[in-house]
């Protein structure tokens, strides 16, 4: 006991004067102000906590735990009735030709499902909605409402026009993959993803951004306004991983990360929700939304992979003809949209669309792509990077090893930036 006491005193004093040495680094190097408030808020809690845990062991970066989501209960995913054929029988006898969709865009904001319903509305064979998002799935409002009113909603369309609705949303709210099998269970589901880190910043800005209608709350987001990026980025990881791990992330070097734990802890809160059917509310969502593994782990428990196509949302920015190749075969629709349909455009790399060679060259978006003009500190990029390190396995264990366009960089620890600033 002598013996494990003069340990855990060691243990403690070497991590008292890493901190000390932090702090005298923190001192002599100039920060943005809001970054300088933000770390000298949190330094007088850190001894504290170091004292109460004991630093955890490195993890072992290749070990996969496994994804195993809950499933949740039908009473929690609030299901409804209603026949789907029979609605659109009734329909076709009175001369309306509208259909439920055949496939539905999903997938996390900020990633490019905007650009590729536009992209998609361009193929003579695909008509979506002209209201945009229908929300039917996620929202209790327009849930409760049934099939028939999500029926309204479509567009009309002869018989071999494939129709779909674009809903982002749908993605990571747990009720949602429950709800739409029991809707329509050969339903066809196309999934954008995209880097997590850039992601959370771009549904930072959207949030600060977005006008919302008089009167509207969401918990947790009105606060926005109020915070930086780096405190809205330690909140939530403080509510999904514990303040200690966020602590970790912050500080310890990169050989000492618990990169395992931190999987786990947020395993575990995904897990609560997923119990309870309940939606990752901000600031956690930032993090939540970009778990696309544990996601879409639940949607595999109620669709067949063959029936989900997952699109790395970079291939819609740098080879659009690529992804939409890969998509209109996943539909089994004409291989009309090519090469010939798109071109860069030199002043900002991006891709316009063209339907005829004589028709002008479309952008897609309007407005958006403000993460593109705007830059996160390399501080809080480098905590996010860590983060994501820590449940890119989760991607490649749900999607057998196979890479998308950011796993590379993000697993190299040596394209972080200094966490000093």
């Amino acid at each position: 006991m002598r013996k494990n006491f003069q340990c855990s005193f060691l243990t403690i004093s070497v991590a008292l004067i890493l901190l000390q040495l932090y702090l005298h680094i923190y001192h002599n190097t100039r920060k943005d102000e809001h970054l300088r408030k933000f770390f000298e808020k949190e330094k007088a809690q850190i001894a504290d906590q170091l004292i109460a845990q004991q630093p955890v062991a490195p993890a072992a970066r290749t070990k996969i735990l496994g994804i195993h989501p809950p499933k949740i209960p039908d009473e929690h995913a609030g299901l409804i009735n209603g026949d789907i054929v029979a609605i659109e029988a009734e329909a076709k006898e009175q001369g309306i030709r509208k259909r439920f969709p055949d496939f539905i865009v999903m997938g996390m904001q900020k990633c490019g499902t905007t650009a590729l319903q536009y992209f998609m509305n361009f193929h003579p064979g695909m008509r979506s909605p002209v209201e945009g998002e229908l929300h039917f799935f996620e929202r209790e409002g327009n849930y409760r409402k049934g099939y028939k009113a999500y029926f309204d909603q479509m567009p009309y369309g002869d018989p071999e026009l494939l129709i779909f609705e674009k809903t982002p949303d749908y993605m990571h709210d747990p009720k949602v993959p429950s709800r739409m099998f029991h809707f329509k269970p050969d339903l066809k589901l196309i999934a954008v993803v995209c880097d997590p880190v850039h992601r959370a910043f771009s549904h930072y800005l959207h949030a600060l951004n977005i006008t919302r209608p008089q009167g509207w709350q969401m918990p947790g987001a009105q606060e926005l306004k109020h915070k930086t990026f780096e405190e809205v980025v330690f909140q939530a990881l403080a509510e999904t991983i514990n303040a200690t791990m966020a602590k970790a992330l912050i500080q310890l070097p990169e050989d000492q990360v618990p990169y395992e734990e931190i999987r786990l802890k947020f395993h575990r809160y995904l897990d609560n929700g997923m119990r309870t059917g309940r939606r990752y509310l901000m600031p956690a969502s930032i993090l939540a939304r970009s778990s696309y593994g544990y996601l879409l782990a639940h949607w595999y428990r109620y669709f067949p992979r063959e029936q989900v196509l997952v699109v790395d949302g970079n291939d819609l920015k740098v080879r659009p003809a690529h992804a939409m190749q890969r998509i209109q075969e996943f539909l089994g629709a004409e291989q009309y949209l090519t090469d010939k349909n798109f071109h860069q455009m030199p002043d900002t790399g991006f891709f316009c669309i063209q339907a005829r060679p004589d028709s002008d060259c479309l952008i897609p978006g309007g407005n958006k792509g403000r993460s593109a003009k705007t830059h996160m500190d390399a501080p809080v990029e480098t905590v996010l990077r860590r983060f994501f390190r820590a449940i890119e396995p989760d991607n490649l264990e749900v999607f057998d090893g196979v890479p998308f366009s950011w796993t590379a960089d993000l697993m190299d620890p040596s394209a972080d930036k200094p966490l000093e600033g």
